[in-house]
């Protein structure tokens, strides 16, 4: 019968041996916590210089983690660009207000200032048509074709008001119809519905200067031949003829340029509350 012996050298192996292989399962199953925590770390704002802790999904610290702002108005901290360093990173927040401080200038609002890398937006073509200048042009023609066609429908209050202010006034305060149109003039054709749309539209524009002069160089103005005497005729073609061109077209230049700076403040205006998001393309 064989002796088994039996010695602590062999036991000890044998306990050692089984603690290198827990030990070795044990480093195994452990999450990289250091090697995360070195390519992870603090990031900073390059614009208001805040440092955000880069924060996990669950305790155990693995996998790519967000940087997001304490303070909501700040939101998400991304990489918009190319830039390196300091110059990396930047809020959300922080990114929208640097845009939206010239949302109509191209270096500003789809380009970083510094790289020059053009911002990758998820709704870059909508905000890109509002902020052409094409786009404003096409805009304000057609709000400038929009109210000739309105205000051909209303041109003769408009022309009676202009020629004879104080009259009108006081036929609609009397109810006296006898210096109105005859019911019986022939309706105006398509073509004479514009023009007398566009001298409305001019005479509009004369009174929105008219608003910025004192009452004795608006009284000259319409003194110079724009008033066609103080009376008007009697129908829609006799008040248009009273009509001088030139200040007509002087105040249809200055609605159409009213409109135009109308169009250029509201397209700013919606830039500035349409918040595109910028996709990240940090790579890390």
């Amino acid at each position: 019968m064989e002796s088994q012996s039996w010695s602590w050298s062999s036991a000890m192996g044998d306990h050692s041996t089984g603690d290198s292989e827990a030990r070795q399962r044990n480093t195994a199953d452990q999450p990289p916590q250091a090697e995360n925590r070195g390519r992870y770390g603090p990031r900073t704002c390059r614009i208001c210089f805040d440092t955000v802790e880069p924060q996990y999904a669950d305790a155990s610290r693995t996998g790519r983690p967000t940087y997001v702002s304490e303070d909501p108005t700040l939101g998400r901290l991304l990489s918009p660009c190319k830039c390196k360093g300091t110059q990396k990173y930047v809020h959300e927040g922080c990114l929208h207000a640097w845009r939206a401080a010239s949302p109509l200038q191209d270096r500003n609002f789809w380009h970083c200032p510094t790289c020059g890398y053009k911002y990758q937006l998820t709704r870059l073509d909508w905000a890109s048509l509002l902020s052409s200048k094409i786009t404003q042009a096409l805009l304000t023609l057609l709000l400038f074709a929009v109210g000739i066609f309105i205000l051909g429908f209303i041109a003769d209050p408009v022309f009676n008001l202009w020629l004879d202010p104080i009259g009108t006034i006081g036929d609609a305060l009397t109810a006296d119809e006898d210096n109105w149109d005859s019911p019986f003039e022939e309706p105006p054709t398509w073509i004479e519905h514009f023009v007398k749309g566009f001298f409305s539209l001019g005479i509009v524009g004369l009174i929105k200067s008219a608003l910025f002069m004192s009452p004795w160089h608006w009284w000259q103005l319409r003194g110079t031949g724009l008033g066609g005497g103080g009376r008007r005729r009697g129908t829609g073609r006799g008040r248009v003829e009273n009509l001088s061109l030139m200040f007509v077209l002087l105040g249809a230049f200055a609605a159409l340029n009213g409109i135009w700076k109308l169009v250029r403040s509201l397209s700013a205006r919606l830039l500035l509350h349409m918040r595109d998001r910028v996709i990240d393309v940090d790579e890390d």
